[in-house]
């Protein structure tokens, strides 16, 4: 098992952009469910992108000290519940017409959000207004602030437009360890 800083190091070794800390995915996660509550309103090339900030957490979890999973595990179990709720399971259906699927026990690839809107040039969302599904990008559209980190970057760091509605975005803390729940169950 390894520190956080060490297993930050060894994913942006193995490919992920940057040497993330558990902090940054577990707010990166929870900005994410968040924006699926309220409804999606992204195409599918930006939720392929952003649901990817909870495999860096299956990957670390793998790898991390057991203290570190046990101060985070809750939270984590939290925003799975949360993202269980706000999307629809269809085994991955609606996911692998655009993208290949990971192995099954990357469970998230396999649900949809339940919610899908349009962004208006107000940035407000708005209902889709046909039959909801993951489309294509017609244009790029402004992702809302809370789906940034503080440094204007999405979820899963790529750079977007500012917005100056920062009232969903807040920093997660790691709560007390809970040794019987894993995050990478379902």
């Amino acid at each position: 098992m390894a520190t956080e800083t060490e297993v930050g190091e060894l994913l942006h070794q193995r490919g992920w952009r940057t040497a993330f800390t558990v902090a940054e995915r577990v707010n990166a996660w929870a900005a994410l469910v968040g924006v699926i509550e309220r409804g999606y309103g992204d195409d599918i090339y930006e939720y392929t992108n952003d649901i990817s900030c909870r495999n860096w957490l299956h990957e670390a979890w793998l790898l991390l000290d057991d203290h570190i999973v046990q101060l985070w595990t809750p939270q984590i179990k939290t925003l799975d519940d949360r993202y269980r709720t706000a999307t629809v399971d269809d085994d991955g259906q609606a996911l692998e017409q655009f993208h290949k699927l990971p192995g099954p026990d990357l469970w998230w690839w396999r649900r949809h959000p339940r919610i899908l809107t349009e962004t208006s040039g107000d940035h407000s969302a708005q209902p889709a207004p046909s039959a909801p599904t993951l489309t294509r990008p017609h244009a790029r559209r402004t992702r809302p602030a809370c789906a940034r980190t503080p440094d204007q970057t999405s979820a899963c760091g790529r750079t977007r437009g500012v917005s100056t509605d920062d009232e969903e975005h807040r920093e997660l803390e790691p709560a007390h360890p809970d040794p019987t729940t894993h995050p990478t169950s379902q």
